[in-house]
């Protein structure tokens, strides 16, 4: 016969509910499983305090809860999508039968993708991140916010700062294969809305330029990063917006560097070198801020570029039909500074006239070999007062607006002149430039003569004419006035 006396035992505590159906407010806030003791019958019961909802904690569960079903519901269709190709391969390589290896992969796709998800889940860590690349840079980084979205899988960073630098936005993508490693490599990272000023730009290029310290022990490597639009004020010249891309090397350093208009009508490749950094300048039907207003047909300049200037070691601009062709010395240190030598080929004296003066009273081709230096304290005021001396030959050269062997005549000189050559020395120095020693011929016309331009466009200067073998048939002296755009002959 039962005691009944005895008091009964108390219940065994159960475990609490896992897998799919767990309480995941509670497994997420850490709350232990806890078994409940037997209350003596005759005790007045205890009542707990209903607990107060903490509204703000809970929206964020719900909307964590959200985010988590999308993901999963998107990592299914995902799987789905990737099965079904498996086995459309498979068929056509089998005859329909699913062999064990193509099981295998489908699984390691599903595995490997929940694992790579968990991954940079755990990733997205703004302490982790702005740690990694406050090493990089070597100055304080913040962000503000960041984001991963597991398909396509990309990590999205806003608000970011690199000191006074601000990143509006920035979207990374990883190299799969490394996500579970300790080491994350990071196939691209873009930036879009950057706008630097003068001394932000500075700043970042000499950060992308500096190799990390050793002891920073980042555990990220990035091989390119892009900024879209950038935008530069502040500069001495307009800078119009620009794409810039840079590759960069395991360790963190530059390998190269592209700047380019986003038109693709002009682009800058710079590469390290012991000595600096290599240049190559490219661009078409560009018409510059600065030098002669003129949209060169192209424009492709070589060189090597350190803290002082650039040293072109070639280049070459496409004018008129002809080409532009030397080597140049680019210096900044202690003022602007410009020189160096060109020769040029076959160029349209009307192209070279309209890109200095805008108007050009001689047509023809032009070649000749010149030295030029130009130097000011600023940037804008470089090509002011160029200094240039050489010789240039003129083929089928053409005086537009006078007949000058009528003009010799005393006839009407309406009309042109047209020579096989003309040829002459050049100078320019204090914004005027000389012609001397021009010398041509058209059948039995002969001419010698100079000729100035002021630096408002001004024209002064005379020519000796004859007609015939020492003027027997007559000569004169004409005098020149005007304007590069309106030349005036009197005799």
């Amino acid at each position: 016969m039962p005691d009944f006396n005895t008091p009964a035992p108390a219940d065994e505590p159960r475990p609490a509910p896992m897998g799919a159906f767990a309480n995941m407010a509670a497994l997420e806030s850490g709350a232990a499983n806890t078994s409940v003791p037997v209350q003596d019958d005759l005790a007045e019961p205890e009542v707990a305090p209903a607990p107060v909802p903490d509204k703000a904690k809970e929206k964020e569960r719900e909307k964590l809860a959200k985010e988590r079903a999308k993901e999963e519901a998107r990592a299914r269709k995902e799987a789905e999508k990737e099965a079904k190709r498996l086995a459309r391969e498979s068929k056509a390589d089998s005859g329909g039968s699913l062999p064990a290896g193509k099981i295998i992969a489908g699984v390691l796709v599903l595995v490997l993708g929940g694992a790579a998800a968990f991954v940079f889940t755990a990733g997205a860590d703004k302490p982790a991140i702005e740690k990694a690349l406050t090493a990089r840079f070597g100055t304080a980084v913040t962000v503000a916010d960041a984001k991963f979205s597991h398909f396509p899988a990309q990590l999205k960073l806003t608000n970011v700062s690199i000191g006074d630098i601000k990143l509006p936005q920035v979207v990374a993508i990883p190299e799969t294969a490394s996500l579970l490693s300790g080491e994350k490599i990071w196939k691209s990272a873009d930036v879009t809305g950057m706008s630097l000023d003068a001394g932000q730009a500075q700043r970042l290029a000499v950060m992308l330029a500096t190799e990390p310290s050793k002891s920073a022990g980042l555990s990220l490597t990035v091989q390119r990063v892009r900024a879209l639009g950038v935008n530069v004020s502040g500069t001495a010249v307009p800078v119009p917006k620009f794409d810039a891309t840079a590759s960069l090397n395991a360790n963190g350093t530059v390998k190269q560097v592209t700047l380019a208009l986003p038109d693709g009508k002009a682009q800058v490749l710079l590469a390290p070198e012991d000595k600096g950094w290599s240049v190559d300048f490219d661009s078409r039907g560009v018409t510059w801020p600065i030098g002669p207003k003129a949209a060169w047909d192209s424009l492709r300049a070589k060189g090597l570029a350190n803290a002082e200037g650039i040293r072109f070691e070639e280049f070459v601009a496409t004018l008129g039909g002809g080409n532009l062709r030397g080597t140049a010395n680019l210096g900044w240190s202690g003022g602007w500074k410009l020189s160096g030598a060109v020769e040029l080929g076959g160029v349209e004296a009307e192209a070279l006239g309209a890109a200095i003066y805008g108007a050009s009273p001689l047509a023809g081709a032009v070649e000749g070999k010149f030295n030029f230096s130009l130097a000011a304290d600023a940037l804008p005021r470089l090509f002011d007062t160029p200094q240039v001396d050489g010789s240039f030959l003129v083929s089928r050269a053409v005086i537009k607006g006078y007949d000058l062997a009528r003009l010799v005549q005393g006839a009407d000189p309406a009309g042109q002149t047209r020579m096989p050559e003309l040829t002459g020395a050049l100078n320019a120095s204090g914004g005027r430039l000389q012609l001397r020693s021009l010398r041509g011929s058209a059948g039995i016309l002969n001419l010698v003569g100079a000729v100035d331009v002021g630096p408002d466009r001004s024209l002064s200067g005379s020519a000796n004419l004859e007609l015939g073998a020492a003027g027997s048939r007559g000569r004169t002296t004409v005098r020149l006035a005007g304007t590069v755009a309106e030349p005036r002959l009197a005799r």
